[in-house]
């Protein structure tokens, strides 16, 4: 029980530091949380500081274009790609915000958004949100500028956990159900312990919208009503999505431009262009080579560098296929995946090979190089290996596999298609591209209509979830549709160990039994992930991985 109870001294302590960081300045940085309480019962005393006053300059428009331009719909619960939900992240807002604390490092600190504070019971499975006061809904119809209440929160989160429509129902698999006794007091109810919920409650399916706009058009798929710092005008499938400033956004003081775009440039080349000629205040997802081009033509750009996992590519292989059911087969596909010419090809030689979790989150979480290399695990390559457990298996040289992707991706990844495609014929397997839109693709995968995929759905915001949501029964980023008991229940009994270094080795004990059994998924690598703006783009910092809230734009200005 002492280690729930720290671990209950350590998120009042988050709290507490948040409640004092909640309205500081864009360019401030927040106070990092004590590391432990002084007793199981001790209580730090709460830190009272002033409010500073915004120091941005208003006014301007600022432009940005995802490195995924397509944006299907504007429905955050029915896409789990990164595009819709930096659209929406603009106009909607969550009980909690995930910041990113310093440049360079995915360090997060959970803050205050539409809660004013919060809770936890002695058990650990209540949480008590107390609600901000005369926070409004955008002025537009259907709701017309009405105040968001307890019932807002109620509704939109019942949708993401409990409404078939959501692909993110296993996310709040914990959770049992949700209260709002009164119009500024939010309870969820647990069935067990969940480390990863906090942090979930600001990521991007947690968005609070009023019930009024999925009773009048069915869904969200062409409304976007919030209370977020930006009021949507229009959207236009070919040039963009379109942004006004909110002018009763409860953040007093911000956000400091009139107009966000967030524009649509289907062409990396053109993308790249806009940006250096100063169309786009922004840009993510720049490979090694583009940025070295950009900073020699416009050497005072600002650059940030980051291990990240973020559409990175993944061998998904059918769960129940017949050819994928011999183990041998699976461990042979890996064996003949070259990870390092995967690092050069796809991530220009900037990033590292991955086991089933990702590195982004801390070295604690994940095998080290040196292990996932072990001749324990099957992602060595060794081709001659390869060969000689698919002629064990029976399968004979040349025999044709189906294999999806994606072929509107960008052209490092069909680089990596062909050099995956080269390296499978060498252990015999002749490959049968299928190339489909990223839309097209990502239905088969959820629907299991394929055989083997490259580039499927897979980067999660934290360590867990990358068990949670990738390999457990349902998961929302589960495109194997894996269905493995025992992995099931080992993955549900650590999400409630509340002992973060015990949780952290079952972790990696759970990532050496799918390496050793290939569970019908092969991660591939991490990549060091670049994002650039220009120097006269003030207070913007990049989101915390995958939680893809782009909130940033509101604490952003223009300073020329």
């Amino acid at each position: 029980m002492r280690g729930k109870y720290l671990w209950l001294l350590i998120l009042a302590s988050v709290l507490l530091v948040a409640l004092a960081c909640a309205k500081a300045a864009p360019t401030a940085t927040p106070t990092k949380a004590p590391v432990a309480a002084p007793s199981p019962t001790a209580r730090p005393a709460p830190t009272v500081t002033p409010t500073p006053a915004r120091t941005g300059k208003y006014g301007g428009t600022l432009s940005y274009a995802f490195s995924s331009p397509e944006v299907p719909h504007l429905d955050p619960l029915l896409f789990t790609p990164s595009m819709v939900h930096t659209v929406v992240g603009n106009s909607y807002s969550e009980l909690l915000r995930l910041d990113r604390m310093t440049l360079g490092k995915n360090d997060i600190t959970i803050t205050p958004e539409l809660a004013e504070r919060w809770d936890i019971s002695s058990d650990g499975l209540t949480i008590t949100f107390r609600l901000n006061r005369g926070v409004k809904f955008h002025n537009l119809p259907p709701v017309n500028g009405r105040e968001l209440t307890s019932a807002d929160v109620k509704y939109s989160l019942e949708r993401a956990a409990f409404n078939p429509v959501s692909l993110f129902q296993t996310t709040y698999s914990a959770v049992e159900r949700f209260e709002a006794p009164d119009p500024y007091t939010f309870v969820i109810r647990l069935k067990r312990f969940d480390p990863d919920l906090l942090y979930l409650l600001g990521a991007h399916h947690a968005w609070i919208f009023p019930k009024e706009v999925v009773d009048q058009y069915g869904d969200l798929k062409t409304a976007l009503v919030g209370s977020g710092p930006f009021v949507f005008e229009r959207w236009d499938k070919d040039s963009g999505v379109f942004f006004k400033k909110n002018p009763d956004y409860f953040e007093k003081g911000l956000p400091y431009v009139n107009f966000y775009e967030h524009l649509i440039i289907r062409d990396a080349s053109a993308r790249i262009t806009a940006f250096r000629t100063g169309k786009l205040c922004c840009i993510e997802s720049v490979t090694a080579t583009e940025r070295e081009e950009l900073k020699r033509t416009n050497p005072d750009v600002q650059v940030e560098k980051i291990l990240r996992n973020l559409g990175n590519p993944a061998i998904f292989m059918r769960y129940g296929y017949p050819l994928f059911n011999d183990i041998r087969v699976r461990r042979a596909i890996s064996l003949g995946v070259d990870f390092d010419a995967t690092v050069r090809v796809f991530a220009d030689g900037e990033g590292q090979p991955r086991g089933p979790v990702s590195c982004q989150n801390g070295p604690q979480w994940c095998l080290s190089q040196e292990e996932l290399r072990s001749k324990r695990f099957y992602q060595r390559y060794d081709p001659e290996e390869a060969k000689r457990l698919l002629k064990e298996a029976g399968v004979p040289a040349g025999t044709k596999l189906e294999f999806v992707t994606a072929g509107d991706r960008p052209r490092r990844m069909m680089a990596h298609m062909d050099l995956f495609t080269e390296q499978m014929k060498a252990i015999g397997l002749d490959l049968d591209r299928k190339s489909l839109d990223y839309a097209a693709m990502r239905r088969k995968q959820d629907a299991g209509d394929y055989t083997a995929m490259l580039w499927g759905a897979d980067g999660q915001a934290t360590a867990l979830a990358h068990l949670t949501q990738n390999y457990m029964t349902g998961g929302s980023k589960n495109g194997m549709q894996l269905s493995d008991p025992k992995l099931d229940e080992w993955i549900k009994r650590i999400s409630s160990t509340v002992d973060e270094a015990k949780r952290a080795q079952e972790m990696l004990e759970i990532q050496r039994y799918i390496l050793e059994n290939v569970l019908w998924k092969v991660d591939l690598i991490d990549e060091y992930y670049n994002a650039m703006w220009h120097p006269w783009v003030k207070g913007w910092l990049m989101d915390a991985p995958l939680v893809n809230t782009n909130n940033g734009f509101a604490q952003a200005w223009i300073d020329r």
